[in-house]
């Protein structure tokens, strides 16, 4: 595949989504011109791209019949055709998505690093037609927690995210990230960074980069999970306290 096969993809794939963004902008829910409205409208799109990669991508990287991602012979090798379909989808919708965030400005500077790093690894994947098992599994152990993250901003939009549920959240999102991300993540790294001298320099520092977010991103999902179980904490031992400060009063009033 040559890079003007990538840019075709790209310029195709940039369009569909915009068009099914400004679909999901029509509907009532997501209409306005208010941040939340915008924000929500795209977190719908990262919903159908982390789906749609979940469910194709175990298919193509860890059945019996395509190259295993851990064995290190598999790491460089040439795409296959489903490989080159599902990376194109992702590249086509993380450009979109870049693109999204640098026009409304919504994303710090650790987020567009994460969404260049990407990229990157994905495009050049595509120019050397190399590399296609090690990038779906990386795209799926990347959205696999996703749906988590969207679950959360949508409850909050809604009003139903009370402590007690923030904390399952919150757990759910920290042991489907750890077992992926981090667990089966550094499997992957292990052989990406001790036994991939065949793959390409950018492709193979592009995935490290994104095993060492995920490490970072997954110690703060700790510490959240700690704040959040600490918080709850006082929640359940007050209501003793007040109970007893009331039969308190309550037996002062009587005796008066």
């Amino acid at each position: 595949m040559t890079l003007s096969d990538v840019i075709s993809a790209v310029a195709y794939g940039l369009p569909t989504w915009s068009a099914l963004y400004t679909i999901v902008r029509r509907h009532p829910r997501f209409q306005g011109d208010s941040m939340v409205a915008r924000e929500a409208a795209s977190r719908v799109l990262a919903s159908i791209h982390a789906a749609a990669v979940i469910v194709v991508g175990p298919g193509l990287c860890f059945h019996p019949a395509v190259p295993w991602p851990f064995d290190a012979a598999s790491l460089g090798q040439p795409l296959l055709s489903s490989h080159k379909q599902l990376i194109r989808f992702s590249l086509s919708y993380f450009v979109f998505d870049l693109a999204w965030c640098i026009l409304r400005g919504s994303e710090g500077i650790m987020m567009l690093l994460h969404h260049v790093s990407s990229i990157l690894p994905l495009l050049v994947s595509l120019c050397l037609d190399a590399s296609g098992v090690e990038m779906v599994a990386t795209l799926f152990g990347s959205e696999v927690s996703n749906p988590i993250v969207q679950l959360r901003f949508f409850l909050k939009q809604a009003r139903l995210y009370t402590p007690s549920t923030k904390l399952k959240t919150e757990i759910a999102f920290w042991a489907v990230f750890g077992l992926f991300r981090v667990g089966l993540g550094s499997r992957l790294a292990y052989n990406v960074a001790v036994r991939g001298q065949k793959m390409n320099f950018v492709v193979r520092t592009g995935g490290l980069s994104l095993y060492l977010i995920s490490i970072l991103w997954w110690l703060m999902s700790c510490r959240k999970v700690l704040r959040t179980f600490a918080q709850m904490k006082p929640c359940t031992s007050a209501l003793p306290g007040r109970d007893q400060d009331r039969r308190g009063e309550l037996s002062k009033f009587k005796s008066t």
